[in-house]
């Protein structure tokens, strides 16, 4: 859908910038998550599991404004023409995205090595198959979007 009003505009990226920020703080712990040891663990293997969940609903937020972004950026630089601290805001949450998307790989490379590592092992969680479910998410909002 098109936006035909400035405010929604507005008022949508807002939202997004509001999000982004409430996100940040589970992003620093995904970050961290992994030491940059040789080890395929987690720091902290136990807290690491109790978040799972936590971190597989993040990456679906994420999927969520990655595609906002993707199927708005034209309709939002046509709407807002001549505003350009919206442009600047909208900019903003743009980079954001990408910034967060680089350290995801990592992360990612990182959740990919842990699952290697439990699948060849008897001495893994017995919810490590969460782990799966996480990964999912995770590759969700790492692909490109499709308008």
């Amino acid at each position: 859908q098109q936006y035909n009003d400035e405010a929604v505009v507005l008022g949508d990226m807002a939202d997004m910038q509001s999000t982004s920020n409430i996100l940040d703080d589970f992003l620093s712990d995904i970050y961290t998550t992994y030491d940059d040891s040789m080890s395929p663990l987690p720091k902290d293997v136990d807290e690491f599991m109790e978040f799972i969940e936590t971190y597989s609903s993040v990456f679906a937020i994420m999927r969520l404004q990655r595609l906002w972004i993707s199927r708005c950026t034209i309709a939002v630089e046509e709407e807002m023409v001549g505003n350009q601290k919206a442009l600047n805001r909208f900019d903003r949450i743009v980079e954001w995205m990408d910034s967060s998307l680089v350290k995801l790989q990592c992360f990612d490379s990182s959740t990919a090595r842990l699952i290697d590592f439990w699948e060849k092992s008897e001495d893994r969680p017995m919810n490590w198959h969460r782990l799966f479910l996480m990964k999912l998410a995770l590759q969700d909002v790492l692909s490109q979007p499709k308008n």
